[in-house]
């Protein structure tokens, strides 16, 4: 399993993920403080993480589209974006 390096807070609790999918708990001054030794823990953490990455690209594609004068059509062609 492969991952972005990437910081992410999941239930009011900060984690870190490194390259190699490991979870870590980070304290506020981005010292690591443990390592996530729960792996339903560890695995709801990842899940967060790319839901946020997901959003987070629909985002700025959508910001993009609008920038070039597209809207988004309503229907059942989902995604689809036209002048």
């Amino acid at each position: 399993m492969t991952c972005r390096p990437c910081r992410v807070t999941y239930q009011s609790t900060r984690y870190a993920i490194d390259g190699a999918g490991t979870v870590t708990i980070v304290a506020a001054g981005d010292k690591v403080i443990q390592f996530v030794a729960d792996s339903t823990l560890a695995k709801a953490v990842r899940h967060e993480a790319a839901r946020q990455r997901r959003n987070r690209n629909a985002r700025e594609r959508h910001q993009a589209m609008l920038d070039l004068g597209l809207a988004r059509v309503r229907g059942g062609l989902g995604g689809v974006y036209y002048e």
